[in-house]
């Protein structure tokens, strides 16, 4: 909110009528409107006098009969502005994403309220909130920076602030500042992409002992791929994908086979065996070139196809492949097609 525009128009016999509310009685107005009212009287400059041009309202005069808000809670409130900025900017810096808790944290000077002049006895004044998504239009600062800590500082960390296209930044901040709002998955969520992670792990254990010393892309230390992947398939079931055509490289590959598109295990056991050389007269990492298709079936029941295309050597060389093929079978569908047909291609150091 622009609060130097409050006083023009109807804005101002609104506000007059407010703040005569709040005079007699405190607890008559909103307890933002009553915030605003309290910390305005108290910054604001008392030395009005009749000689003085009448200010147009109440309120004016009342604070200092220039502007509504005083000059030390304008500098404040562009102090805060700054540092919301350096939480998107620099706010990954001090990312708590090490689970271990091995890995030691430092703070980045333009995240500390101190490198923009703000003090201990500013956190609790009321700032405006206008730009922060999840928030009022008024806020005490101590909330605002313990919110874009949660944001910014959490268990995940985001560098997105060099994107160019400004709606497509604001819907990632929209995103980011509110994520902590609402739980993320309910009980039943949980327990379901546990069992993905229990299966993935399980997949892993089958092959070390059954091949210890043989060459095997493991996803061991990314095993929450599995359910990622689960998850977004979900997602995009319900966005209304009917396939999904899946690039990726070695890493994982089996157990993506295995535990998303549900290739039989025996199938992947043989290529183990080197009994795939009946059909492909060859052995060895040929199992991490294939591919597959199969149904998916979501929380909701529905199947959604999800087709993962062969791969070379040269890793990339699948992701046109994969972009090629959708965008072919996209066309063919015509009008909704972009939405029934999604590629994911996933690098090989991900």
């Amino acid at each position: 909110m622009d609060k130097e525009s409050l006083l023009t128009g109807d804005n101002a016999a609104f506000l007059d009528e407010k703040y005569l509310a709040w005079l007699d009685d405190p607890n008559s107005v909103d307890s933002q409107w009553a915030k605003v009212f309290e910390e305005l009287d108290k910054d604001s400059v008392t030395n009005y006098t009749p000689q003085q041009e009448q200010p147009s309202t109440v309120f004016q005069a009342r604070t200092g009969g220039g502007s509504i808000v005083s000059a030390s809670v304008a500098h404040r409130q562009a102090k805060v502005a700054q540092l919301i900025n350096a939480f998107r900017v620099r706010g990954h810096t001090e990312a708590n994403i090490d689970p271990l808790g091995r890995r030691i944290i430092l703070q980045h000077p333009e995240l500390d309220p101190e490198y923009y002049g703000l003090t201990e006895s500013d956190l609790d004044h009321v700032v405006s909130g206008t730009g922060v998504f999840g928030v009022g239009e008024f806020i005490s600062l101590r909330a605002l920076i313990s919110r874009m800590r949660r944001a910014y500082c959490g268990g995940f960390g985001v560098e997105f602030m060099n994107i160019n296209d400004p709606e497509k930044k604001k819907w990632l901040q929209r995103r980011f500042e509110t994520l902590h709002d609402s739980p993320i998955l309910d009980t039943e969520q949980q327990l379901r992409l546990l069992r993905h992670l229990a299966d993935a792990e399980n997949f892993e254990q089958l092959l070390h002992n059954r091949y210890p010393g043989t060459k095997r892309f493991s996803i061991e230390g990314a095993e929450p791929l599995i359910p990622l992947l689960a998850s977004l398939i979900d997602h995009l079931s319900e966005d209304g994908a009917q396939r999904v055509m899946l690039g990726m490289a070695h890493r994982g590959r089996l157990n993506v086979l295995a535990n998303i598109l549900n290739k039989p295990i025996r199938y992947i056991i043989d290529e183990f065996d080197d009994e795939s050389h009946r059909v492909f007269e060859r052995s060895g990492d040929v199992k991490y070139h294939l591919g597959y298709s199969n149904h998916f079936v979501t929380t909701s029941g529905d199947k959604v196809r999800v087709t993962l295309a062969f791969n070379p050597s040269h890793l990339e060389a699948v992701n046109p492949v994969v972009e090629g093929r959708s965008r072919a079978r996209q066309d063919q569908i015509g009008a909704g097609g972009e939405k029934a047909i999604v590629p994911l291609l996933l690098h090989g150091d991900a």
